[in-house]
């Protein structure tokens, strides 16, 4: 019963979120891309996240070089997070 409780209670708390981090595991509230400042976190049907930065992501497309990226997303619970130059 208590870890049903557990269970239900990190459920609801990880829906209410745009991402958690719990363990050191990118917990997602679905599949799809979130931001979390300029890194963004490409989410699985799994449920888990993997993080990407943009700046990195980025580096070869003009202006060249890192430190002038973004991560923009249309919400924070939207799923359709994408990199950008500035």
């Amino acid at each position: 019963m208590l870890s049903q409780l557990l269970f239900v209670a990190t459920y609801a708390a990880v829906v209410s979120a745009q991402i958690e981090f719990l363990n050191g595991t990118i917990v997602c509230p679905g599949p799809g891309d979130f931001c979390s400042g300029n890194i963004i976190i490409r989410c699985g049907s799994d449920g888990i996240g993997q993080p990407g930065n943009c700046d990195d992501n980025l580096a070869g497309e003009p202006p060249l070089g890192v430190g002038n990226s973004n991560c923009w997303e249309t919400s924070p619970t939207s799923g359709d997070a994408a990199c950008s130059k500035k």
